[in-house]
């Protein structure tokens, strides 16, 4: 069992370490191919080591040796992810470190899954980033992670429970991701294939019809408006609105804007309307699609975006949220995409955008496939968000001392 807390001992964490805390190579040089590993930031994130690393030359480390690693020195990032820590593992020993990590080498006295688990939760890093909080760039500062206070608890053992309690709960978060990970992969394989044809659900002989988004589609561009007009009005369907989601859900639009009769009328947005961004910085986030799943009155849209109203019955509206932002169609929006200053695309171009098309039956068929996988992945993220909250709530209970930092 934990001591309580007040029972623990804010203590000094350099009168912890056997070294005072310091960082690695200053300039690497060139890297070699076959050399001693150096661990830099950005390597370490969510209390582990990355192995994607560069290797210096021998010569170069041992210049650096007093940052040599050793199994159970604790690893801190002082940009980049600052203030992600890990403890380094027994295959990492040897292994150096670059001027953006931070090396704690702890004594006896303290355990270093501990001081990982409390440098990693949000109690500890309120403390060690307090003085840079306000700074255009947060880093961690060497001096102040020596004069850090950690709420110590009396025993080797009681250290050894609150790690571990902290860490069961990372393997459970760590369990969860790996399952969104593993449906999210299952889910664009059985997209790749439902939305070409390749696989057929069984029932379906039908063939399918080649057309361009010119026969489902009319394109018009949105609404541009002064920012004095923006924060009251009718709801307004923007940029993120869009990109974020394949459905756009009315419950969910925080934007409003003040328009006239003309306005709403000439840039109206119905149910199933489908809505592609416009424009962005990058190629890749240009003609991402979104449906509208229900009636929104008097709704408008954005600049940023274009509105795809059906011309006919093509296309069913949860068949597009999948098919319009599947690979193959992306790539041809990504193909035709113009760029000056920032990427665009226009209603010219997703017009001759090309994809086959299955009878209206099998549309409704395939997506309610894939919105069953959407439905699952969603069901195991608010699990995994859970689970963080759960994991931060015990790190404050276990984590907080209830005696006053020095």
């Amino acid at each position: 069992m934990v001591a309580n807390r007040s029972e623990w001992t804010p203590t000094r964490l350099r009168s912890l370490l056997s070294q005072d805390a310091t960082y690695g190579i200053v300039t690497a040089g060139t890297f070699v191919r076959s050399g001693v590993p150096m661990v830099r930031g950005g390597d370490i994130k969510a209390g582990r080591i990355g192995r994607d690393m560069p290797h210096v030359s021998p010569a170069k480390s041992d210049e650096f040796r007093r940052t040599i690693v050793k199994m159970g020195d604790v690893l801190i990032a002082l940009v980049g992810y600052p203030g992600e820590a890990a403890v380094v593992p027994p295959d990492l020993e040897g292994a150096n470190i670059s001027r953006a990590v931070g090396l704690l080498r702890p004594t006896d006295e303290l355990l270093p899954e501990f001081l990982t688990c409390y440098l990693n939760s949000s109690v500890g890093r309120a403390e060690f980033l307090k003085p840079s909080a306000g700074s255009a760039q947060i880093v961690v500062n060497l001096r102040d992670l020596n004069n850090l206070y950690v709420p110590l608890p009396s025993t080797i053992a009681e250290q050894e429970d609150v790690a571990r309690k902290l860490l069961d709960a990372d393997a459970q978060i760590d369990g969860i991701q790996a399952l969104i990970t593993k449906k999210k992969a299952i889910k664009q394989g059985f997209a790749q294939e439902l939305l070409t044809g390749e696989r057929r659900l069984a029932g379906f002989t039908q063939a399918w019809n080649s057309h361009t988004l010119s026969d489902a589609y009319e394109f018009k561009n949105g609404l541009n408006k002064e920012k004095r007009f923006f924060g009251i009005g009718t709801p307004i369907i923007n940029y993120m609105d869009v990109f974020s989601s394949p459905y756009i859900r009315p419950n969910s639009l925080a934007g409003r804007v003040t328009v006239s009769a003309v306005e709403r009328s000439n840039y109206s947005a119905r149910k199933d309307d489908v809505f592609f961004t416009r424009t962005s910085e990058t190629v890749d986030e240009i003609g991402m699609a979104s449906v509208l799943t229900d009636e929104l009155a008097n709704a408008v849209f954005s600049g940023f975006v274009l509105r795809a109203r059906p011309k006919q019955d093509l296309l069913k509206p949860a068949f597009a949220g999948h098919v319009l932002r599947s690979e193959y169609v992306r790539r041809q929006i990504m193909a035709t995409a113009s760029y000056t200053t920032r990427a665009l695309t226009n209603g010219r171009l997703l017009s001759a955008i090309k994809l086959d098309v299955p009878p209206p039956d099998e549309q409704v068929a395939i997506a309610c496939v894939l919105s069953d996988l959407d439905r699952e992945i969603e069901a195991l993220s608010l699990r995994l968000d859970k689970a963080r909250k759960i994991k931060q709530g015990m790190g404050r209970e276990l984590l907080a001392s209830r005696v006053a930092f020095a």
